[in-house]
This record gives structure tokens, sequence and C-alpha cells, in this order.
């Protein structure tokens, strides 16, 4: 969506510091930002205009088909962690 994007560096600008400690504004900020690009996706998707297999004007030869199976596979990765670390607490229910 962003023309202008820039990569952000790996893993500096993506992971907290070493030492910091995640609060529960960090988390809901987390959870309110993962909604917003979920509402994103959706109409980018659902959007009949879009041609999900042509190549991306902006990227390097990636289609938003591909973008959108790297996000489901990145995404079901983490939600698999959650269910881990609920388990470990024994917050399941």
């Amino acid at each position: 969506r962003n023309p202008d994007y820039k990569e952000m560096d790996w893993p500096a600008e993506y992971w907290p510091k070493e030492n910091e400690k995640a609060t529960k504004k960090m988390w809901d900020e987390s959870v309110a930002k993962f909604e917003i690009d979920y509402a994103n996706l959706l109409k980018i998707v659902k959007n009949s205009s879009n041609d999900l297999f042509a190549k991306i004007p902006h990227g390097q030869g990636q289609t938003t088909f591909r973008e959108v199976l790297q996000i489901i596979d990145h995404n079901s990765y983490h939600i698999g962690q959650f269910i881990i670390m609920r388990r470990l607490v024994n917050q399941w229910k």
C-alpha cells in the first residue's frame, strides 16, 4: 500500500530492547495495530478491482497473493505460540 515504504533494520527496529519490560499498554497497542492491519488486508483482498496475482508496482516482484500467504503463515506461527503460552500459565478456557 505504501510506495515509500522503507524496510526496518532487523532485528533492532522490530524487537524491544533486551532489558525493556512489556506493559499492558504496549500489549493493547500491539493488538489494536494488528486488528487495524487485518481489517485493511481484508479490504484489499475483498476489493474485486485488485488483481491479487499482479506484481505490486513498487515491490520487487511480489504479488498481493504472495504477501497474503506470507501473512497467513506468519500469523499462524504466532497464534501457535500464544496457545503454548496460555497452556503453560494455565489460562486455557
